[in-house]
Parts: structure tokens; C-alpha cells; sequence
């Protein structure tokens, strides 16, 4: 077992041809830089680093991504580490009560503005439709005070930090995926991570885990097996998105019938070793909030080849790529035409077009008449808002599960003694095999360095733990539960966890915690295979399109990009037709 300690070291790693996939949640253990050495327009702060763009005003009707100015003094104590007096990020009470309500009043007679195209939703998947639409003049509807779903951020000592997405697989040169980040000057704040991720068990960082360097020597040529096995997925086999309906996509749909569990045991052949069986259940359990019993081969693999190559890191992860999309938007189409805080009440074809209803802060409502319309949000919504579904979509719909994980940051007036980008915590080793020994055993899977895009020599640092909830009922169980219970549950593992990576908990200046009810959509085994993903993605009458992660049940911003791609191309054809 070689353990890691304050002088691990990682090396620098030359550039390649990378794959293009995968986003959500994690990385791997390597960096080369890029784009950072020129000057950067927005400006340099004290470590040579470009600084992110601060805007003049937060707030008012285009509220965007990044909290530039978090309440960070204001803390109620749990037993030792101070805690945020709220949890962050996700409004659901108001949008519940409006969408659910069937006597809340509907506005009749002539709509109060007209548009060409509206797009329901303001998170990664709404802005990137908008963005690819915007010589169309979209108006964006999002029904959170800010943008960006759940790639939403904050700032602390010029320190950006991500309540949800973290990064973005490094694109294919030549590719739209390449064209859209240069566009918006991604590439200009990536630091790129290659390599292995670190494994803690036992209380001791492994950086040769997945090489086999904690396994008794009889089970090494079974790491090794299975590293061949990924790589033949990655390179040869690589299971993408849009699956063609035709024979060309019968392949795909093979892999989405069995699960990723069946499918890897096939492929070794025989069950993964212990320990590896564990570091991949945990790796799904934070990338779909599933295990891999439970998420398709089709799924799995997307997921799991891409992270062999090369991930972008950014300053607070996803959300510097939907703040990037923001800025770009409220330059082209002002900021009027993002509308945060305003809840979508109903979606119906009227005429030739869709009439929009939406709920204003203040209980007002509000129409639209548009064009084409863009359903950016999740199809559980979708069935609420758009009237007259047919029996075909909403079984689908039904077919379509989510799971629920919180977010903890801990913010640190001290530096990280350590340069790595992910931690996978393995404990004591014993990882559940399915969802209901997965409910008694739920706690935090890994923890990411919130500011590692910064680089090291810091004297501050960030810490983001992702805790997923891989069972059905964690959404409801994250509804009932205080924000004292909640603390109740996590401070121990936080402690626990400082105390593996030595860092002192008076340094902790708090620790801010972000619920996510139903954030990551399951790949479930036969989503695909039994035709749900083309009936939820299919247009309406080409009025109403869909443009979400969840077309295909998998929770990358690679995913809701081709998405995008895919649409908005038909979209603004059928504008110019009049």
C-alpha cells in the first residue's frame, strides 16, 4: 500500500488527443496547464493567476451564476465547526406550490409580449440553448433567483468554489465541444487534470490504488485486467450520445439492456476484487447517485471510459462555463431578457405558436406568446407544465428516475497541505452493494480541492464534499430533514475527514451546505433500449423542444451541449420560415 503524504507531488503532463464526454462531478490526479501563462483580459490577482470577471451589480432580472458576495460571517455552531444559518441553492417551496397548485388563477386574452422562441429554464442545459440561439432573441425564464441550476457558485477571498458541477471532459480538437468553450474563453481558465484519482482507505491516501498497490498480490492481475478493459471501452468501444434509431445503434441499445455491473463481469470476466468492486460503486453512487447494479453498461461506460483522459478544471468547476454562458448572453440580448426568480405555470400550443404563463415574485402573472418554445428543465416538470401530453411521453416520463446528494463546502483560512484535484473515500473498505444497504450506509463518497484551479501556494483553500443519496428516497428525506439534523449527520464525517488531511478545525471559517432534491437522473438499465429516451427527447408539433441531460438519463454538460446542438439548429430553421 504506498500512502501519500504532505510532499506527494504531482507530475506535468503533455498534451493529447482526448475524448469527448462526461461532466457532473469528478477527476482524476495530474495537471498541465492551459492558457494560463498569457495575459488574461480580465486582469491577474496576487498568485499571477487570471482573475474571474466581478461584476458590477448582482442581482435584478439576470441574477447570475456566481454569488460574488456570500454571507460568510454569520454562522450557528454545530459541536465544534461553524455552519451557514441556511442551506443554499435550491428553491423548492414556491415552484412546488405554484406548479402543483390546480386552482392557482390562469391569465386569459391577448398575451402581454410576444417572442420569437422562449426557453423554459436557466440552468447549464437553458443557457447553452439560448446561447445557440441568441441572433433570435430568447427570452430565458428561470424560476431560482440565480442562474444556473445546478452549476451554481460562490466566491470567497477570490476564491471561486461550485455548489454542484465540476468540470468538463477535455474536448476533441475540431470539434462543435472545442468551438462553443473557445468561444466563451474556456480554454483560458482550464487547468487540466490527467491520471489517477486518489483513494483514501483506512485513513491513508493510495496513489497507486486502482494499479492494485492495496491489494493482496494475487488480485493485481485483476486491476490490471479490468485498466484494459476501460481502455478498450475509451478507445475502440466508446458508447455516446445520440444513439441512432437504426441498425447502427442496435450495439448501444444491446449495452443499455444490462447493467454496468453484468456488463463489466462479462468483460473481465467475474466479479471485480473486493476493494475495486467498491471504488467503482462509489464512483457511481457520486457520478449517478445509483450503483452500477443499478445504472446501464450503456450509462456506465460513458461515464467511467471518459475519465482516462484528460478533464478542464475551472475556478468554482461548471460554474465559471454557465457564468461564462450568462455574460455572454446579457452582452447579446440585455439582461432583461433573463428573467430570474419567475416560476412557469404553463406551457400549451395556442394558434401556431405557445403561449408561456409565468408567476412573477410578487404573485403576478405574466404571458407570452412564442414561436417555439425550449423546455430546458427536468420532465418531471415538463409533465406538470406543458398541457396535453400524449400517454407515450408521459409513460416515458415515469420511467425516468432521479436521486438527491448534498453539496458541503468547507472554507479554510489556512493552506491545503496537500496538490491533489479528488479524493475517493473508501473508509474501512466495506461498500454497499445495493440501494438498500446503500440507505443505512449513506455518507460522504469524495472530496475535491474547490481550489485547485488556482493553483497551489494559497493561504486560503476550499474544500467541496459531495455526499449522494443512492436510494429513492433521499429526496424526501432531504425535504423533512433540518438544518440541525443535517449538521448532526455530517460534522462527524467532516471531522473525520480534516483529520485524514491534517487539517485543523479552528482553521474551518465555515462550512456551507447545498441540498440537491433531484439533481442527477439514474441511466437506468433499458431507458434506452425500451425506446423511453426518444419518446421524452421528441419535439411537439415542432413548437415544443427539449433540450436536457435527462433526454438520455445522463448528467453531463457534454450530454445537454449535444443536446443543444442537435435543436437549435432545427429550431432556428423553422424561425426563419415564416
Amino acid at each position: 500500500m504506498a500512502a501519500v503524504r504532505k510532499t506527494w507531488a504531482i507530475p506535468l503532463c503533455g498534451a493529447r488527443r482526448m475524448l469527448s464526454r462526461r461532466a457532473f462531478l469528478k477527476a482524476g490526479a495530474g495537471f498541465t496547464l492551459i492558457g494560463l501563462p498569457g495575459r488574461h483580459a480580465e486582469g491577474r490577482d496576487g498568485d499571477g493567476r487570471p482573475d474571474m470577471p466581478v461584476p458590477r451589480s448582482a442581482g435584478g432580472p439576470g441574477a447570475q451564476p456566481f454569488d460574488f458576495f456570500p454571507d460568510v460571517t454569520t454562522s450557528q455552531m454545530g459541536q465544534v465547526l461553524p455552519f451557514a444559518i441556511r442551506f443554499n441553492a435550491e428553491e423548492f417551496l414556491r415552484p412546488h406550490r405554484i406548479i402543483n397548485d390546480p386552482h392557482y388563477p390562469i391569465a386569459a386574452g391577448r398575451p402581454d409580449e410576444e417572442a420569437s422562441v422562449v426557453v423554459v429554464g436557466g440552468g447549464l442545459s437553458g443557457l447553452s440553448a439560448a446561447y445557440l440561439l441568441r441572433e433570435h432573441q430568447p427570452l430565458v425564464l428561470e424560476q431560482a433567483p440565480r442562474f444556473g441550476g445546478y452549476s451554481k457558485g460562490e466566491v470567497w477571498e477570490n476564491i471561486h468554489y461550485s455548489m454542484g458541477g465540476a468540470y468538463l471532459i477535455t474536448p476533441d480538437p475540431g470539434t462543435r465541444l472545442e468551438q462553443i468553450y473557445t468561444e466563451l474563453g474556456m480554454h483560458k481558465l482550464a487547468r487540466v487534470f490527467e491520471g489517477n484519482d486518489l483513494v483514501e482507505l483506512l485513513g491513508e491516501m493510495i496513489d497507486d490504488f486502482w494499479e492494485g498497490g492495496a491489494a493482496p498480490p494475487n488480485e493485481r492481475n485483476r486491476y490490471r485486467r479490468f485498466a484494459s478493459v476501460v481502455r478498450r471501452m475509451g478507445y475502440t468501444s466508446y458508447p455516446d450520445v445520440p444513439v441512432p434509431q437504426g441498425p447502427e445503434g442496435d450495439w448501444l441499445r444491446e449495452l443499455d439492456a444490462r447493467s454496468f455491473k453484468a456488463d463489466v463481469e462479462m468483460r473481465m470476466p467475474g466479479p471485480l476484487p473486493r476493494l475495486l468492486e467498491g471504488a467503482v460503486q462509489l464512483y457511481c453512487y457520486s457520478s449517478f447517485g445509483a450503483g452500477y447494479e443499478e445504472v446501464s453498461a450503456f450509462g456506465g461506460w460513458n461515464f467511467y471510459a471518459a475519465e482516462q483522459f484528460g478533464k478542464w478544471i475551472f475556478p468554482g468547476g461548471l460554474v465559471s462555463f454557465s457564468q461564462a454562458l450568462w455574460q455572454k448572453l446579457a452582452q447579446s440580448i440585455g439582461v432583461d431578457r433573463l428573467r430570474a426568480n419567475v416560476v412557469v405555470k404553463q406551457v400549451q400550443p395556442v394558434g401556431t405558436g405557445v403561449r408561456v404563463l409565468y408567476v412573477l415574485p410578487d404573485e403576478s402573472i405574466r404571458t407570452v406568446q412564442a414561436r417555439k418554445v425550449v423546455m430546458a428543465v427536468p420532465k418531471f416538470v415538463c409533465k406538470h407544465l406543458i398541457r396535453g401530453l400524449d400517454d407515450q411521453r408521459m409513460v416515458a416520463i415515469e420511467h425516468l428516475r432521479h436521486r438527491a446528494y448534498i453539496v458541503a463546502n468547507v472554507l479554510i483560512n489556512a493552506p491545503f497541505p496537500y496538490d491533489f484535484y479528488d479524493l475517493w473515500l473508501m473508509r474501512d473498505g466495506n461498500i454497499p452493494t445495493n440501494d438498500v444497504e446503500a440507505m443505512n450506509w449513506t455518507r460522504i463518497t469524495d472530496v475535491i480541492t474547490g481550489h485547485w484551479a488556482r493553483g497551489t501556494g494559497l493561504d486560503r483553500s476550499v474544500l467541496t464534499l459531495y455526499w449522494p443519496l443512492p436510494f429513492d428516497s433521499g429526496r424526501t428525506m432531504l425535504g423533512l430533514m433540518e438544518l440541525e439534523d443535517m449538521i448532526a449527520r455530517i460534522e462527524p464525517q467532516i471531522l473525520d475527514i480534516l483529520g485524514v488531511l491534517e487539517v485543523a478545525p479552528e482553521t474551518v471559517l465555515q462550512v456551507r451546505l447545498t441540498r440537491w432534491g433531484h439533481a442527477m437522473p439514474i441511466s437506468a438499465v433499458g431507458f434506452i433500449a425500451d425506446g423511453y429516451a426518444y419518446a421524452v427527447r421528441e419535439p411537439i408539433d415542432e413548437r415544443i423542444f427539449f433540450v436536457h441531460h435527462d433526454n438520455w438519463a445522463l448528467p453531463a454538460i457534454e450530454t445537454l451541449l449535444i443536446e443543444a446542438f442537435e435543436w437549435a439548429p432545427r429550431i432556428a430553421s423553422g424561425l426563419r420560415r415564416r
